[in-house]
C-alpha cells in the first residue's frame, strides 16, 4: 500500500511539472506571436488640432502651434490661459512634451497586447482621447507603436501627433500623470519580458 502511494504522488509530481513546462512555453509563444494583432490604422489620418482642457474648459490649438510652443517657441495665448488656469508651470509643460522615453518597438508592441498593457492604455487614455472616447485603447496602442518605429523613443508630443484622429482632446490635470503611464508601459514591459524568458529558462531547464 505504501509502496503504490509513494508511485502515485511520484506519478502527480512529474504530472505537474509536465503542466509547468507546457504553460511557460505557451506563455513564450503567446509572447512570441501577438505582434501579430497590433492595431495599423491608415498613416494619412494623425492629430491637426488639440482641444486642451481643464474642467469645462475647452480651447482649440492648431498641432503645429502646440509643437512650435514646445521646441521653444513663445507660448500662445491658449496656452498661456490654460497653464494659468490649471496652475502649470510652463517649463514644467513643454518639458512634458518633449521629454523622450526609450522604446524597443517590438516588446512595446508585445506587451501592449497584454491585459496589464491595454490597462496602462486605458489610464492613458483617460488625459489623452477624442470626444467620443470610442476606440481608443486601439488608437492609442497605435499611436505609441507608429511613435517608437520611427527611432526607438516615445514622447508625448510625438503620440499626440501619431494619433489617428484629426482633433484630439487632452486633460491638463491629468497629463503628467499620463506620461508617468507611458514610461512605467515601456520601461516595466522590457522588465516583464526579461523575467518571464528567465523564468521559463529556469523552468524548462
Amino acid at each position: 500500500m505504501k509502496l503504490k502511494i509513494q508511485n502515485y504522488l511520484k506519478l502527480l509530481a512529474n504530472l505537474r511539472q509536465r503542466w509547468i513546462k507546457f504553460f511557460a512555453v505557451a506563455l513564450t509563444v503567446c509572447v512570441a506571436t501577438t505582434s501579430l494583432v497590433v492595431f495599423q490604422p491608415s498613416k494619412a489620418v494623425a492629430a491637426d488640432t488639440v482641444v486642451l482642457t481643464y474642467f469645462r474648459q475647452e480651447l482649440p490649438i492648431p498641432m503645429a502651434e502646440l509643437e512650435s510652443f514646445a521646441n521653444g517657441g513663445n507660448p500662445s495665448r491658449v496656452i498661456r490661459f490654460i497653464t494659468g488656469v490649471a496652475n502649470l508651470d510652463r517649463d514644467d509643460f513643454r518639458t512634458i512634451l518633449t521629454r523622450e522615453v526609450p522604446a524597443n518597438l517590438k516588446i512595446l508592441d508585445k506587451s501592449l497586447n497584454f491585459i496589464l498593457g491595454e490597462l496602462a492604455l486605458y489610464e492613458i487614455g483617460q488625459a489623452i482621447h477624442t470626444q467620443t472616447r470610442l476606440g481608443n485603447i486601439e488608437a492609442l496602442r497605435s499611436s505609441l507603436v507608429l511613435s517608437a518605429s520611427d527611432d526607438g523613443k516615445l514622447s508625448m508630443l510625438e503620440i499626440f501627433r501619431k494619433y489617428p484622429a484629426r482633433r484630439l482632446y487632452i486633460d491638463a490635470r491629468r497629463l503628467n500623470k499620463a506620461y508617468g503611464q507611458v514610461s512605467f508601459l515601456v520601461d516595466g514591459a522590457e522588465k516583464a519580458i526579461m523575467f518571464v524568458r528567465e523564468s521559463v529558462a529556469d523552468i524548462i531547464c
